[in-house]
């Protein structure tokens, strides 16, 4: 749940038990809270620190579980993160940018819009090999910003080590949005036979679509990473803009 944190306000509404707000949550399929939540004091549905499973967060629009194990895409104000979460945690949201690179595994700077997030398990086969066994994470984008000026928005490929609790490799694009009109990324969901994309605006025509990215064999896409022409994709991806 997003901390609702406004303007000018001087609670911070992450920062305390007593608060929904800026919170993991767990509770009962039933939604009462869990007894062994770690701020859990009485079976009563109206304190929201029975139902508090860690705190100090933004905007934690992306959360998977893997083996037990619980990770977390915050969305920030400039930085957003991805982070393993532990219960009883507290990941330290306070208002500043600085606070949301706190104990991040991988932080994304500009801020991209972070929202949700899935892990395609290495036994799928809804994807080759080397794509299997990996966290993908949704930038949807900056809504008041042309995805022209802004092309960031598309899916991230985070490949993580269980063991050693710490990314294997730079995270790096999986899929990126190529439009020209306005649209905004918010919808990802791994299934049984590819990676379901939804974009939450409508096409000129009025329809929607869920888009599915599947393994396609040797069948050639016209648009990949490796042939990419757009003067913009190439500077980001090459790093020229830092020069």
């Amino acid at each position: 749940v997003g901390d609702a944190f406004t303007t000018g306000g001087t609670r911070m509404n992450s920062q305390d038990i007593n608060s929904l707000l800026g919170k993991v949550l767990r509770m009962t399929l039933d939604g009462k809270p869990v007894k062994t939540n770690p701020y859990y004091v009485d079976e009563d549905i109206k304190k929201a620190r029975n139902y508090v499973w860690a705190s100090g967060f933004r905007n934690p629009f992306g959360l998977s579980i893997v083996d037990g194990r619980v990770f977390v895409g915050d969305n920030g104000k400039e930085v957003d993160r991805f982070i393993e979460v532990g219960e009883g945690g507290n990941y330290r949201w306070d208002g500043s940018d600085m606070s949301i690179t706190t104990n991040a595994l991988a932080v994304f700077s500009p801020a991209q819009g972070l929202a949700q997030m899935a892990f395609v398990k290495p036994a799928s086969e809804a994807l080759p090999a080397g794509f299997a066994g990996k966290f993908y994470l949704l930038l949807c984008g900056d809504p008041d910003t042309d995805p022209i000026k802004d092309p960031g928005r598309g899916v991230m490929m985070l490949d993580y080590d269980f063991a050693d609790d710490r990314l294997a490799a730079v995270p790096d694009y999986f899929v990126r949005y190529r439009g020209s009109s306005f649209q905004v990324l918010a919808g990802l969901a791994s299934g049984p036979d590819g990676l379901y994309i939804a974009p939450i605006l409508p096409f000129k025509d009025g329809g929607s679509a869920v888009l599915k990215v599947r393994y396609s064999g040797p069948n050639a896409h016209p648009h990949t990473f490796e042939n990419e022409r757009d003067p913009r994709q190439l500077l980001e991806a090459r790093g020229c803009y830092g020069c």
